[in-house]
């Protein structure tokens, strides 16, 4: 869910490429669709949590208003459209390279102090696994047991970034995705850009071929938690889909601008509006309802992932073709929640385990009726988790953004000199530029 750096409109006027409009490079209204995107996956679990029994799998309620494994994957989408902007726009190596080298940091330091904090309310917060099933009537998750100090230390030293084993409640598994996609998203463009447009599509072709046949090879599930190196490259190939989708959308949005736009003069603009246009509510139906999707082809896992990558992209495309959404979410509270986002994502399931079920197991002690107890608790999560996350933002996530940054544009500058020397590259961020929080 995290990704990089976006460009200004004013630096943009100043700084731009030639021919691409103002305003382009710097998309606010995604901000905000993240930060939707991270209250539905909070709302997700929560209700996990309050009520187990309506759990029910593929077809569960809960899946049909708040499917949070197909938002998961919006936010992948979203992330190689951020990722690859810039240099999809400038051709500047120099550009990928500073975001790969700040990768790890920009990603690893809230980790890190999501880890610390979470483990600070466990600690105050203890779990009781056992009377929180006998009053709820059950338990959905994963969280049986208190972790030790050094497992939280394992956790934020970068145990959780690289492989996604966790000792604490959370969606963690996405992190090593959105680590690895990401670089090689920005490594293989960077490389990618040398070559010419028939080798790129070979490239593409091939990447296309190996989907195939793991969607035919392939029968059983795919793992969450990787048990090894292939099932991990197994699980990263698949998920590259939507990370890929949203880099090719940056190339359509930087040059065939017009697309997104209504009324476009150009016939082929026009097609492919009303492309997206057609597919982007058939991805909503594919990430609302995977399994009627998965029955095209029954018993291929792979497809299923595959399929659901693709509507995610579709879902973007068509948010960028609509100006009411647009508009509407560049407004203030939706471009709060999409600062805070990435935190948000990292921190509410364990406040969901502690806080709120404390709360709750309290005031069901008390006599308070549990309807009573369930929306207090519920209400009081949110309110913890939005407090927290922007906390957590305002001060690691700041300073992830910042940190790192001479020091890997000087890098980055040696590294593609030495590459292209005979290029005179701008640096990755000439003055005016601002970096924003884009998961």
């Amino acid at each position: 869910m995290q990704a990089g750096d976006s460009i200004s409109d004013a630096s943009l006027r100043s700084n731009g490429p030639a021919g691409i409009p103002a305003g382009t490079l710097r998309v606010d209204a995604l901000d905000g669709l993240r930060g939707v995107l991270a209250l539905v996956v909070l709302l997700h679990h929560a209700l996990l949590r309050l009520a187990p029994g309506a759990d029910g799998g593929s077809s569960s309620p809960i899946d049909y208003f708040l499917p949070a494994d197909f938002a998961v994957r919006v936010f992948f989408a979203h992330s190689g459209f951020v990722v690859s902007l810039r240099f999809l726009a400038t051709h500047d190596p120099a550009s990928p390279v500073a975001m790969v080298i700040r990768r790890p940091l920009r990603l690893g330091l809230p980790v890190a102090a999501a880890v610390f904090t979470g483990f600070a309310l466990v600690v105050a917060f203890p779990f009781d696994l056992a009377r929180w099933s006998a009053a709820m009537g059950g338990y959905n998750g994963d969280f049986d047991s208190s972790p030790t100090f050094p497992d939280v230390l394992l956790d934020a030293g970068g145990r959780t970034l690289l492989t996604g084993s966790h000792s604490l409640p959370g969606g963690w598994w996405t992190m090593p995705i959105e680590l690895y996609c990401s670089v090689a998203l920005l490594i293989g463009l960077a490389v990618m850009d040398r070559f010419s447009v028939r080798v790129r599509l070979f490239a593409l072709g091939a990447y296309v071929a190996v989907l195939g046949a793991l969607i035919v090879v392939r029968r059983a599930p795919i793992a969450i938690y990787p048990a090894n190196i292939p099932d991990a490259l197994l699980r990263y190939t698949v998920s590259f889909v939507p990370f890929l989708g949203g880099a090719a959308l940056a190339q359509l949005w930087i040059h065939h601008h017009e697309m997104f736009r209504p009324g476009p003069d150009s016939v082929t603009h026009r097609r492919g509006r009303i492309a997206v246009l057609v597919a982007a509510p058939v991805g909503l139906a594919i990430g609302f309802l995977p399994s009627v999707a998965g029955r095209l082809l029954p018993g291929r896992p792979v497809w299923l992932q595959v399929d659901v990558g693709l509507a995610a992209v579709a879902v973007v495309a068509g948010f960028l073709c609509v100006p009411f959404l647009l508009r509407i979410f560049t407004r203030v509270p939706f471009g709060w929640l999409g600062r805070i986002s990435f935190s948000l994502y990292l921190i509410h399931s364990v406040v969901q385990h502690t806080v709120m079920t404390r709360l709750v197991l309290v005031l069901l002690d008390a006599g308070v009726p549990q309807t009573v107890a369930i929306v207090a608790g519920a209400i009081t999560q949110l309110v913890v988790s939005l407090a927290l996350a922007d906390l957590l933002t305002r001060t690691v996530e700041r300073a992830a953004l910042q940190w790192g940054k001479p020091i890997s544009r000087k890098w980055a500058q040696d590294l593609s000199h030495r590459w292209s020397p005979q290029a005179d590259h701008p640096s990755p961020d000439p003055p005016g530029r601002r970096a924003t929080i884009d998961s």
